[in-house]
């Protein structure tokens, strides 16, 4: 799995998006369907960024245009968005909380949680406890880390899988996911943030040096 080049991946939506990739864990969402509906939601997906779909996913982030209509900063916008997905995470927590003190079981969401662990425009990787099997379609929802606070989601193909050990010594899944269909505008801001990200890296990586020439 280390080895998959998911700059390959998606190869027709432009060597300019997918050759932006970032490597780092933060949680997303998925949901198993089947592969008819993954055909039935490709047109939708491909037409519409996740901000403008009503199905979304995002958590808020459907309302992104009408906040902007009346005036909102993407500041602001993004800052909402942030907030409620921290709201979602808490509302989990509490779930969990309950379930663990009433000894009841909770409801089974459709949704289920993954670590992302490498993404491009064109496809990505993460670990989830939930068992994949090669040919899975999936509806991904990715919240992106808040050096670039945007919700996008796409419609997703399990290309590889295999098994993993994690820390703890749990078994769990690690799956390659294709984007079999995700709108331009949201591949644009995956690829805003994988740049950012390796500025990021690559600040973090020359600063300490500078200083230590100045030192010298």
């Amino acid at each position: 799995m280390a080895e998959e080049k998911f700059e390959e991946l998606g190869k027709e939506s432009g060597q300019k998006r997918t050759a932006a990739r970032t490597e780092e864990r933060f949680p997303v969402e998925f949901e198993r369907i089947s592969e008819s509906d993954a055909r039935g939601l490709e047109r939708a997906y491909l037409a519409k960024r996740t901000a403008e779909r009503e199905d979304l996913a995002g958590g808020g982030d459907n309302l992104g245009d009408q906040f902007s209509s009346m005036g909102a900063s993407q500041a602001q916008i993004q800052m909402f968005q942030q907030t409620v997905r921290l709201i979602r995470q808490l509302e989990d927590k509490v779930d969990q909380l309950y379930a663990a003190v009433t000894g009841r079981e909770m409801s089974q969401a459709k949704r289920l949680k993954a670590m992302c662990i490498d993404l491009s425009s064109g496809g990505m990787r993460f670990i989830t406890a939930v068992p994949l099997n090669k040919g899975d379609h999936l509806k991904i929802v990715i919240p992106l880390p808040p050096l670039h606070p945007v919700t996008v989601s796409a419609i997703g193909k399990v290309v590889k899988n295999g098994e993993v050990r994690l820390a703890s010594g749990k078994k769990a899944c690690e799956a390659a996911i294709q984007f079999t269909a995700i709108n331009e505008q949201d591949q644009e801001e995956i690829v805003a943030y994988s740049f950012k990200r390796q500025r990021e890296v690559a600040y973090k990586v020359v600063a300490p040096a500078e200083g230590e020439e100045g030192e010298n």
